[in-house]
Formats: C-alpha cells, sequence, structure tokens
C-alpha cells in the first residue's frame, strides 16, 4: 500500500480501480510444424555403425524435424511478434492473478487495442493465405527434403489446416458475478471487498513495476550512448534504445493506475530532453550524443532512487539487455533451458516456496493456523504475459 496514504481507504481505491480498467483476454493459435522422429531408428543405425561401442539409451535421444521449410513463415511469425510487443506496452503491469493471454488495461485504451486486433487480424489472414497459395509446392519440396521420413499424413488438406490458425478474444471485468449476490449475499460483499483490496495491492504494485521499467529504459539508452570500457571505442547506437523509452512515455496514460507524480515529472523531463533528437543525429553528431548522455545521466540518477524494489532469491530475465544473473541468486531461464534430470534439484523446491511466498504476500494465503497478514512491502513484480 502506499506509505504516503496515512488515510488509504484500500476498498475504495479498488473499486475506483476496478472502474477504470478491464481485462482483455487473447489467445492467437497457430498449427504446428515440427515432427518427432522415434530415435529408436538412430539407435539401430549407430549400432550397425558402431564398434565395440556400448548400446545408446533412445529415451535420452531427442529428434524432430521440421515438416515444412520454416522460413515461409516468418513473417507470420515476425507479425504475431510486433503485436505482442505493442499490446504489452499499453497494457498494465499485473500481479493480480492473470495468466498468458490476458492483458489489464486502462479504458482509455480499450478503443486503440480494439482497433489495432482488427488491423492484425486482417493482415495476419493476407499472409495466412498467401502461405496457403505456396501449400502444396512446399509439400513436394518436403517430400524430396524429408526423405524416408516424410509422411503424408502430416499435411492434412490445406481447408483444414487454416482453420488451425485461430484467434479469440474476450473483455472481461474484475466484477463479482451478479449470480453470487442473489445465492449468498454475505458472500458477494466479502469476495468484492477482497477484489477491490487485491486491486489497491495491484495498483501499487504496477506503480513499481513501471518505476523500474523506466530506470531500465533509461539505463539501456546512456550506455548505448557511451563508450565501450575495454576498447575504448563509441559504442554502436541504435536507435530502438530510444524509440523503446519514447513509446513507453507515450503510452504512460494507458500504463499508469496511480497519480504517481514523481515518475510522470522525469518521463515529462525525458520527453524534453529528447525532443527534437533523431536517430541519425546520434549516429553523426557525437556531441548531440555526449550533450543527451549528460542530460540522461541525471535522470538516471532520480530514476534509479525511484526504482526500489524488494530483493529476489531469483533472477527472471524480463528482456535481452540482461545477460547474466546477479551474483547470489537462481537464474530461473537458464535452468528451465535445460532437461528436468539435468537441472538443480534443489530449484524447483526453492521455486516453489517463493511462488508461495509472493502468493501469501498479495492474496493474504494463510499456513497452516496463521491469519491472513497484510504484506510489509509490495511483492515484486508480477505475471508474464504474451501472446499464445
Amino acid at each position: 500500500m502506499p506509505e504516503t496514504e496515512v488515510n488509504f481507504d484500500a476498498v475504495a481505491e479498488g473499486e475506483r480501480i476496478s472502474k477504470e480498467t478491464v481485462v482483455f483476454e487473447l489467445h492467437v493459435g497457430s498449427p504446428g510444424f515440427i515432427k518427432p522422429i522415434d530415435p529408436e531408428h538412430f539407435v539401430k543405425n549407430g549400432e550397425e555403425a558402431a564398434d565395440n561401442r556400448p548400446d545408446a539409451d533412445a529415451a535420452l535421444l531427442h529428434v524432430s524435424q521440421d515438416i515444412l521449410d520454416r522460413k515461409e513463415l516468418r513473417e507470420i511469425n515476425q507479425l504475431h511478434g510486433r503485436f505482442a510487443e505493442w499490446l504489452r506496452l499499453r497494457c498494465i503491469p499485473s500481479p493480480v492473478g492473470l495468466g498468458r493471454g490476458f492483458y489489464l488495461l486502462r479504458l482509455n485504451a480499450v478503443e486503440e487495442v480494439n482497433f489495432a486486433l482488427q488491423a492484425f487480424t486482417k493482415q495476419r489472414n493476407i499472409l495466412i493465405d498467401a502461405f496457403g497459395a505456396k501449400y502444396e509446392k512446399l509439400k513436394a519440396d518436403a517430400q524430396e527434403r524429408r526423405g524416408q521420413f516424410y509422411n503424408e499424413s502430416d499435411y492434412p488438406a490445406w481447408s483444414e489446416l487454416r482453420k488451425r490458425w485461430t484467434i479469440s478474444c474476450h473483455w472481461l471485468s474484475f466484477n463479482v458475478p451478479a449470480a453470487i449476490e442473489r445465492m449468498n449475499r454475505e458472500l458477494f460483499e466479502a469476495e468484492s471487498r477482497k477484489v477491490k483490496v487485491e486491486l489497491a495491492d495491484a495498483a501499487d504494485e504496477a506503480r513499481q513495476a513501471l518505476r523500474v521499467s523506466f530506470a531500465g529504459l533509461v539505463d539501456h539508452l546512456v550506455t548505448q550512448l557511451g563508450v565501450d570500457n575495454e576498447t575504448g571505442k563509441r559504442k554502436k547506437f541504435h536507435p530502438a534504445s530510444l524509440n523503446k523509452l519514447l513509446d513507453f512515455i507515450n503510452a504512460w496514460d494507458m500504463k499508469s493506475l496511480t497519480e504517481d507524480t514523481e515518475l510522470k515529472s522525469l518521463l515529462d523531463k525525458a520527453k524534453e530532453v529528447a525532443s527534437g533528437v533523431s536517430p541519425d543525429d546520434l549516429k553523426k553528431d557525437f556531441s548531440v550524443r555526449d550533450a543527451l548522455k549528460d542530460a540522461f545521466e541525471q535522470v538516471k540518477t532520480k530514476a534509479s532512487e525511484l526504482a526500489v524494489t524488494r530483493e529476489r532469491k531469483f533472477f527472471f530475465k524480463t528482456s535481452a539487455l540482461e545477460e547474466t544473473a546477479p551474483e547470489g541468486t537462481i537464474d530461473i531461464d537458464s535452468e528451465m533451458r535445460k532437461q528436468p534430470e539435468d537441472r538443480n534439484p534443489e530449484t524447483l523446491d526453492a521455486l516453489v516456496g517463493e511462488a508461495l511466498e509472493h502468493a501469501q504476500a498479495i492474496y493474504r494465503v494463510p499456513t497452516g493456523s496463521e491469519e491472513p497478514s497484510q504484506p510489509d512491502e509490495p511483492a515484486s513484480e508480477g505475471v508474464g504475459i504474451g501472446l499464445d
């Protein structure tokens, strides 16, 4: 909860937020084009070629094959990625139990998101139909390239395959169903109060998540504008580092649930500093680059002061900018990329414990005979989101 609010009314704040937000559920489905291959085939062939070597265990082999040249799907996949990134930019960081494919949005973003979804659907259909026009030719190419692993049953008729590209969306709210009120008024009121308090908690956590995101974007931009510490040479400037920061600033009204005047002041300062500066100027004119770097160094210092988060035992990579886990943490991304038998046996138990701790803080889940309690401080940034 906001510490500066002495008489903070969580229920009233949650009521306000529930009236200003909506949950957008979106699931985008695509057919798969990878086929597993029986590992026994390779074990058998390997045994025939081996000279006094021990037999291989087929259970340790995981073999698959593309059934079509997937570079032909590149444009469709890239469109998915661009739309997902666009949607993430406009959604509110949400730790209130939203899963994959669910986005918390302010009402002022609904019209823009709905329009963008229609445009995405139309463009996607055009690309899918273009792929369909080449489908038979791609099948013939696959028959030649897959050799003995080619199987006609892997390739349904285009009319059937086309149905597997799907889009499903719904607009939802956090309100407790009215049917519960008719059945049990007391339960309805208790659940309504709980939802509102959770939304108030979520708003404060979303504020902190936005502060952290902004600080990270500014830090990356400052790094891009500087020199390589090892070579002493200027780094190659990528316009995306400035564009992403400006996109974040421009989407602020859609992402903020609280009156975070401190962060808003920094956003205005950053926008003022970057006003009139083009990526070409930053690539060619080092004096412009140095001036911008000096100005953003000041913004970075203040942004870092705002972005104070609870220390976590785990490290989840949130962007391509983070290459290594901080010392003393477990890199979950690296662990989960391993085969189950190769993972750290302590990781799963520790991760479950961390998740339970987070749930207890957010949803006040009691353990044993303990009474639910308020968290001492906001839990860390929450749920991962994205297209299916």
